[in-house]
């Protein structure tokens, strides 16, 4: 498992962001976990057989959708 911090310009917890995101993730078959105090933690727990494409397309599409918010 791993971690990713969803934080503001100003470098506060946006638990927001990380909620739409998990929504977003989740439409294209992405399961993410929300986590920490705020929410704002999106947490990866892929499977131990994941494959090298597999994880291209989550990173592609986490890339999407960071750039389109």
């Amino acid at each position: 498992m791993i971690g990713m911090e969803m934080v503001d310009l100003d470098g506060k917890p946006d638990g927001n962001r990380a909620t739409q995101i998990m929504n977003r993730a989740l439409q294209d078959g992405i399961i993410l976990l929300g986590g920490g105090p705020e929410g704002n933690v999106l947490s990866f727990t892929p499977p131990f057989c994941i494959s090298e494409e597999e994880i291209d397309f989550v990173t592609a599409r986490l890339a999407r959708y960071l750039e389109e918010m």
